[in-house]
């Protein structure tokens, strides 16, 4: 099974492609360059709502995003 990696690095390319991977694990690269490793749960334009891999909510602002990397099983 083939491994499929998507980047989105521009706030413009969050916002146009993001709503499509709800439900799915990402990787958050943050502006400090910490990661996160997160369920998206919810886009909201200016905010993503997401839930950590010990099950806490968090929100995260598209500003304090420097890239998301998205692995897609093919």
């Amino acid at each position: 099974m083939q491994k499929r990696l998507t980047r989105l690095s521009t706030p413009a390319q969050i916002q146009s492609e993001l709503a499509r991977f709800t439900g799915k694990k990402i990787n958050i690269v943050l502006t400090d360059n910490t990661v996160l490793l997160a369920e998206l749960l919810k886009f909201s334009g200016i905010n993503l709502d997401l839930r950590n891999m010990r099950g806490q909510k968090l929100t995260v602002a598209i500003d304090d995003i420097y890239e998301i990397i998205i692995d897609i099983n093919d």
